[in-house]
């Protein structure tokens, strides 16, 4: 019976001590990797970040003196000099991406959808407050008496009354127009400032006197609406949805012509000066671009704008007309078509990739001009924040950048890659390049076409030309023996080859390079050991152990779709999918 006690005492001891252990243990490993005294609480403002990208256009809007042009990116606002398109400021907007965009009458206020909450801006002051009672924003326009009007999901129209100081914005409340059963997509002012018209993708286009909001009626035949502008007698209604770009008499309520019959009205972009005497409809599918008259009885003049626009505005007096796609804006005469002037310094980072010493990172950039896509490469000095070289390299979108071990060279790959034996078929494109002096090494190697099968022999002598790679060893899959694996392996500096590999040659002590496709990564922690980062949607948490709240990083605006960190853990960098921007953090 002793000899029992003894025993159960020996074991409460051992118990408590290895209790003792592992929480000592956890301490110290929580201690090692947030690097912070007991009781700190890390500061997630503290962590230097930069912004890497231009962020894509949205929206496009002159200003009532036409001497500026407001663009929405997913970035935030940027203000143009309307003569040459030089950026004259620009404002950086977290919530999400920055939309529907209108000016107040002395052009001094800017009012911005983003995220679906809105902003507005003072230019004079350079101040931006948040309307707090405008959530799930759709839309926004300033009208000709200063009144502001949001948009909201839910059908509503909110009405704000002209404000002289912002702060009176973020506590005012608002005048609710049931308006709509859901989502109010467009709005529009008559040119005398008499009418008010919205349209909504309940199909319904409703209009109202704007003195004193009393419902005029609705429009009828009205599809899902995108777009919608008075004539400047205020006779007409034009529309564009998806029933085509049509017109309504404002008196009768009754649809009169038809300007474009094709059952994709979300294609057609609307335009029209500030006395709405010229209207412009331009595609986005094709780019043509008409300018009709001011009855909407002939075309005055018709050119070849860029296929892929999404927005497009009118200088106030008609001397000139702008058009936007995600990746560029250009200045046209709307007289003879005619380029004035052009900004194609919009791009969408895709992918991205450290070197060994973690001094650089290679990404790959998409943009876009009069349809055609040119898949770039930035090779970024990570130490001084700074664009080293940028060269096309591919006519296509890039899905994976990397760096060879050794610095010297960059492996691209596209997938979608034009194959002329068989245009319906993309090829599968790699290519090499050299860091000193950015030229191709060696000749394309065409994955869909060149694969080396090696089921016949017995252990090939391969050299791989990237021995480490983060992604691939985070991936559940990557030595997996029950599966065939694709190698890209290099016989020499100057040819790749690649080699299907069955499963009995896979051995995880090779460092071999599977061909990987673009992937979302939601965890990332740092060779140290010191730092564990988690995706939530468009924040980063970063993990400080059990039982101690995360901190968030929040400087995306869209789904994070990719992260990594440096391999001297310094750095972590972040890619979000709408914004096309990366961000790049510093840890230590």
């Amino acid at each position: 019976m002793v000899c029992g006690r003894i025993s159960s005492i020996l074991c409460l001891l051992f118990l408590i001590f290895g209790l003792f252990f592992t929480d000592v243990l956890l301490n110290a490993q929580t201690t090692d990797r947030t690097n912070t005294q007991s009781g700190e609480i890390l500061d997630p403002l503290s962590i230097p970040r930069s912004v890497i990208g231009s962020g894509l256009v949205r929206q496009v809007k002159f200003s009532p003196k036409g001497d500026e042009i407001a663009i929405t990116t997913t970035l935030g606002v940027e203000i143009l000099n309307a003569s040459d398109l030089s950026l004259l400021a620009f404002y950086s907007l977290k919530p999400g991406v920055s939309n529907a965009i209108s000016y107040s009458t002395d052009g001094q206020k800017i009012a911005v959808v983003a995220g679906l909450e809105t902003f507005v801006i003072n230019r004079r002051a350079n101040q931006i407050i948040q309307l707090k009672k405008a959530k799930q924003v759709q839309g926004v326009a300033f009208a000709p008496d200063d009144r502001l009007f949001t948009l909201l999901s839910d059908g509503i129209v909110q009405v704000w009354d002209s404000q002289q100081d912002l702060t009176d914005f973020a506590t005012a409340e608002p005048t609710k127009w049931h308006q709509h059963r859901y989502r109010p997509r467009a709005i529009s002012f008559s040119p005398s400032g008499s009418y008010v018209a919205t349209g909504a993708a309940d199909r319904v286009i409703s209009i109202r006197r704007l003195s004193d909001g009393q419902w005029m009626g609705n429009l009828s035949g009205a599809g899902l609406v995108n777009q919608i502008a008075f004539s400047m007698d205020e006779s007409q209604l034009v529309a564009s949805s998806l029933e085509g770009v049509r017109a309504w008499s404002a008196k009768t309520m009754q649809r009169t012509k038809k300007l474009h019959t094709k059952r994709t009205g979300s294609d057609y972009h609307l335009a029209t000066d500030l006395n709405s005497s010229r209207f412009a409809i331009v595609s986005r599918t094709s780019g043509n671009c008409a300018i009709w008259d001011l009855m909407l009885e002939k075309k005055e003049t018709e050119f070849q704008a860029d296929i892929g626009t999404i927005s497009a505005t009118f200088h106030p007096q008609g001397k000139n007309f702008v058009t936007a796609t995600p990746y560029s804006i250009k200045i046209w005469n709307p007289e003879n078509g005619k380029v004035i002037s052009s900004r194609d310094a919009y791009y969408r980072i895709n992918n991205f990739g450290f070197s060994a010493d973690s001094s650089q990172m290679i990404l790959s950039t998409v943009s876009q001009i009069s349809g055609e896509v040119f898949g770039e490469l930035m090779l970024w000095d990570v130490v001084d924040n700074q664009l080293i070289h940028r060269w096309v390299a591919h006519q296509s979108e890039i899905s994976t950048v990397r760096f060879s071990p050794d610095g010297t060279r960059i492996l691209s790959r596209s997938i979608t890659e034009l194959n002329p034996e068989n245009p319906k078929r993309s090829n599968q494109v790699l290519r090499m390049w050299s860091t000193d002096s950015f030229e191709q090494i060696g000749a394309d190697l065409i994955a869909n076409r060149e694969q080396v099968n090696t089921s016949q022999l017995k252990d090939p002598t391969i050299i791989a030309p990237f021995d480490f790679n983060v992604e691939v060893e985070m991936l559940t899959d990557a030595y997996e023996s029950g599966k065939d694996q694709t190698y890209i392996v290099m016989t020499d500096k100057q040819k790749m080859i690649l080699w299907k590999a069955p499963k009995q040659f896979h051995f995880i002590q090779r460092s071999y390079w599977p061909v990987i496709y673009r992937q979302q990564i939601s965890r990332a922690a740092s060779n140290n050991g010191k730092h564990i980062v988690v995706v939530k949607n468009k924040d980063i948490e970063i993990d400080l152990g059990p039982g101690i709240p995360r901190p968030r990083l929040n400087e995306h605006r869209g789904n994070i779709k990719q992260m990594q960190f440096s391999f001297d853990s310094r750095y972590l960098a972040s890619l979000a999918w709408d914004t096309g921007a990366c961000v790049l953090w510093k840890f230590d």
